[in-house]
C-alpha cells in the first residue's frame, strides 16, 4: 500500500487476518463502513518512527487519507487465507 501526501485511497475491506508491515507513515485519516471519519493520528516524528509490525485481525469497509503535505504512507499486508 502507498499512499502519497493528501491522497485517499478507495473504500476496501480486508477479509483475514494478517501481519501488516508500515514503514513510512503520516497523518492521516481513518473513515469507517459510512464514510464517515472515525480517527484521525499524528505521525511520530521521523527521526522517531522505526518499522513497526503489527498482527490485525479482519477488517471492513475502510479507506486512509494520508494528511500530510510531504510525507508518503507505505505498508506491507500480508493476509493469511485459511
Amino acid at each position: 500500500m502507498v499512499i502519497n501526501h493528501g491522497e485517499k485511497e478507495d473504500f476496501h475491506t480486508h477479509k483475514w487476518k494478517s501481519i501488516f508491515i508500515a514503514d513510512s507513515v503520516a497523518d492521516m485519516r481513518y473513515y469507517g463502513p459510512e464514510e464517515k471519519i472515525v480517527w484521525e493520528r499524528k505521525a511520530p516524528p521521523r527521526d522517531v518512527f522505526r518499522t513497526s509490525v503489527t498482527w490485525k485481525e479482519p477488517e471492513g469497509r475502510h479507506a486512509i487519507e494520508n494528511l500530510s503535505s510531504d510525507q508518503v504512507i507505505h505498508g506491507i499486508r500480508i493476509e493469511l487465507k485459511n
